[in-house]
């Protein structure tokens, strides 16, 4: 039997790397994923985790809005709060693929953004 999951969609957050007491790097990110068109679109978000390189590959290389590709295993995890158990189910990235690094993206993006100004557009 497989558990493999594929995902592809933007991040809902800037990545954030926190470390294990035994101090292996993890990250935990969200992928907003859509589907449909129109008024039928609708998005999904997947909690993903990141471990280790992977973890501090994505914080260097992706951003709030990245568009990524997760690949991985779905993992169901549970746990007690104030006497109740409490289920979540993630994917558990074995890897990632993106585009262009974000520091390149935001280049590219205020090169876009940035229109062409002419000495007739100066007020003085």
């Amino acid at each position: 039997m497989n558990n493999l999951v594929v995902l592809t969609g933007n991040l809902g957050a800037d990545v954030e790397v926190r470390y294990t007491g035994t101090g292996k790097a993890v990250s935990n990110i969200r992928v907003a994923v859509s589907s449909g068109s129109g008024e039928k679109k609708k998005t999904d978000w997947f909690s993903c985790v990141l471990w280790e390189g992977l973890a501090e590959q994505a914080q260097q290389n992706l951003g709030k809005g990245s568009e990524v590709t997760v690949i991985g295993r779905l993992q169901n995890r549970k746990w007690e709060k104030d006497g109740k158990d409490v289920w979540v189910t993630e994917v558990v990235a074995t890897a990632l693929a993106y585009g262009q690094p974000r520091a390149e993206k935001a280049i590219a993006v205020s090169q876009e953004a940035s229109p062409e100004i002419t000495d007739e557009d100066l007020p003085f």
